[in-house]
């Protein structure tokens, strides 16, 4: 069961499912479409902030609470998290619990139980008063957006410890479209560069081979297509230089994203004096991106295709 099961979203009214990038207002912790805030720029129910209109989450039955026991502590107004008295910031999503008196934060807490669906903690239990390169790790999770649970705590050691790995095996894997997936353009353009020259070898073999398999092709340009001694010993070596990328990714994506993450929301923060549009800054430049990946491979095969039947139109007219 997921954190958002019977919640629909504010905007484009769709119940929310498993797998969807949910984001939720650093106000009332209305929960939103990542795509759908973006589009709209601010909370839905910006307009009743602060007032006794201000959204709270309509409680479940499965969620009501069993035992007087279980009503002890206190509950997230953002998640709904129960935690123990004199937390002073919620374990699970890192929002302040203590107002600045001392006091109690508990504006909309009685909305939420204290039996809600186990979900990961988006900071991996990173206490949420850690700071990398003083920034907030609430800060750093609002903007990697999906598998935070999974950056944080390994983003917390590497700034501790410089000489620190941590592996990637999305990384190694996905290579070029892991790094589009999460948004690091120039990153990209230099592993994307990278992997069109490892298959440039066997692209012109293929092609070769193909090209001297047409029988309508003459004897003569057959043999201006059969690719030189260079290009046959480099398809013998690409394959180990693919593996060593992949290595390296492996080793040092994480390091590489965290960078990236650390820089991005310095210049966000330097932009965006107001803390409400530095929130909303972090929610819609950070997250994942599915359209980079697949815009880059649908354009590598066009270009690659097109070469192909130019190749094969030329000699064939």
């Amino acid at each position: 069961m997921g954190l958002y099961d019977g919640l629909t979203c504010p905007i484009c009214s769709k119940e929310f499912e498993d797998g969807d990038d949910v984001v939720v207002c650093p106000q009332c912790g209305a929960p939103h479409h990542r795509q759908c805030w973006v589009q709209h720029g601010e909370c839905a129910f910006a307009a009743d902030h602060g007032t006794e209109h201000q959204w709270k989450r309509p409680r479940l039955k499965s969620e009501e609470p069993d035992s007087d026991a279980e009503k002890e502590g206190l509950h997230c107004p953002r998640c709904g998290y129960l935690n123990d008295d004199g937390t002073l910031f919620c374990i699970k999503c890192g929002m302040p619990l203590q107002t600045g008196n001392g006091q109690k934060n508990t504006s909309n807490s009685s909305s939420w139980s204290a039996r809600g669906p186990v979900v990961p903690n988006p900071l991996g239990g990173v206490n949420p008063n850690e700071t990398i390169d003083g920034i907030p790790v609430g800060d750093i999770a609002a903007f990697v957006g999906n598998n935070s649970y999974y950056y944080i705590p390994r983003f917390v050691a590497m700034a501790k410890d410089k000489s620190k790995i941590t592996v990637n095996w999305a990384a190694a894997l996905l290579m070029q479209n892991w790094v589009a997936f999460r948004k690091m353009g120039g990153l990209f353009a230099i592993v994307a560069a990278i992997v069109t020259l490892i298959n440039i070898p066997s692209f012109i073999i293929t092609l070769a081979s193909s090209v001297m398999m047409m029988p309508d092709v003459a004897n003569y340009q057959t043999i201006l297509f059969q690719p030189s001694n260079a290009v046959i010993v480099a398809s013998y070596i690409m394959p180990f230089v693919a593996l060593l990328m992949r290595i390296f990714l492996a080793l040092f994506g994480n390091r590489l994203y965290m960078n990236y993450v650390i820089k991005r929301i310095h210049k966000l923060k330097e932009a965006h004096p107001n803390p409400m549009d530095y929130q909303n800054a972090l929610l819609q430049k950070g997250g994942i991106s599915w359209a980079f990946p697949i815009i880059y491979l649908v354009v590598f095969s066009v270009v690659i295709g097109m070469i192909s039947v130019g190749v094969t139109f030329s000699l064939l007219t």
